[in-house]
């Protein structure tokens, strides 16, 4: 038992590291930071510049990247600072998760508080971060590159790869932490699947947002219900590059899954227990919430402070269709 006790509390901060640095990657985002490094060094850049001068140099690096030439040419010595905290306090963040993905799995395995099957399960987190970590290079990359860079940022495709990367390691985690912390000894699949597909609806919209987000949709319009005086803009295009339509898509989808979701509910919840109920609830809850930030993002222009709220509640609103999944599993 305290051997399962060490491992689902690993899990546990694992988890919470790969939660920070998903919020913290959105305020890089919504900060326009994810260009203020233009190397990776994943060594010497751990150490911050300290000096006049090794600021100096990192500031000269930034001029030649096409987002200062291009749209931040006026950008002050001391905002180039701010910016760069962000984007430095993402990476680090980046290599400490790694490192505690890595060295207690590495011990508990040494140890054998783990087997040989379940250490090749949990060898599959310390990869995808491992993967992550390259497609978050070459996301900052499509952003310095002058042929590949768009005027707003970083490609909106890669940054949404990234984005899905971390969120499925951030989900692989929590079921595995739910798998030792409770487990489950008979499994009702049906139920669980009807779980899966609440859970991927919000996964796939959260995704969504990602694609919105690197495009600036979001600052298409201000208006709501309406986007410019019109439901269905003339401009939108059934494209995943096109500003309005993901703007469209990603305003009215959680209409659908939330009518989903409850209509999923009323078929089910009379062989429900009443965790299960709870958790339900919750989740419409949370879902509505999510819904309202959303509108008041919309509404304040992408308010940073708003979009950060509108982004953490993403979080607990996938966690929460996450674990419903799980306690769906159980008979």
């Amino acid at each position: 038992m305290v051997r399962r006790t060490e491992i689902s509390t690993w899990l546990l901060v694992v988890a919470s590291f790969i939660i920070l640095i998903v919020l913290v990657g959105g305020i890089t985002r919504l900060t326009q930071s994810g260009l203020s490094i233009v190397e990776w060094n994943l060594v010497t850049g751990v150490f911050p510049p300290l000096s006049q001068e090794s600021w100096s140099i990192e500031f000269d690096k930034y001029k030649t990247s096409p987002e200062f030439q291009v749209i931040n040419n006026n950008i002050s010595f001391s905002d180039f600072k701010i910016i760069y905290f962000w984007e430095y306090f993402h990476r680090l963040l980046a290599r400490l998760v790694g490192l505690i993905a890595v060295i207690p799995l590495l011990y508990f395995f040494i140890k054998k508080k783990i087997d040989k099957r379940e250490f090749r399960i949990f060898l599959i987190i310390p990869f995808l971060i491992l993967i992550q970590g390259v497609v978050g290079w070459m996301m900052v990359k499509s952003g310095l590159n002058i042929k590949t860079y768009n005027g707003i940022g970083v490609s909106h495709y890669w940054l949404s790869l990234h984005l899905f990367l971390a969120l499925t390691t951030y989900s692989i985690v929590l079921w595995q932490y739910l798998r030792i912390k409770y487990p489950v000894i008979t499994k009702d699949r049906n139920k669980m699947n009807y779980g899966f597909l609440i859970y991927l609806m919000i996964f796939a919209q959260i995704i969504l947002g990602a694609l919105l987000s690197g495009l600036d949709a979001g600052l298409i319009t201000s208006n709501f219900p309406d986007i410019n005086g019109e439901f269905y803009p003339e401009q939108s295009i059934v494209s995943l590059s096109n500003p309005y339509f993901l703007h469209f898509a990603h305003r009215w989808l959680p209409f659908l899954i939330m009518l989903i979701c409850i209509l999923f509910y009323n078929k089910v919840k009379s062989d429900l227990n009443q965790r299960q109920k709870g958790l339900f609830l919750i989740l419409l809850f949370i879902f509505i919430i999510q819904m309202i930030l959303g509108i008041m993002t919309v509404l304040t222009s992408v308010n940073i402070s708003m979009a950060i709220m509108h982004q953490i509640n993403a979080i607990v609103l996938l966690s929460v269709a996450l674990i419903i999944a799980f306690s769906l599993s159980s008979k």
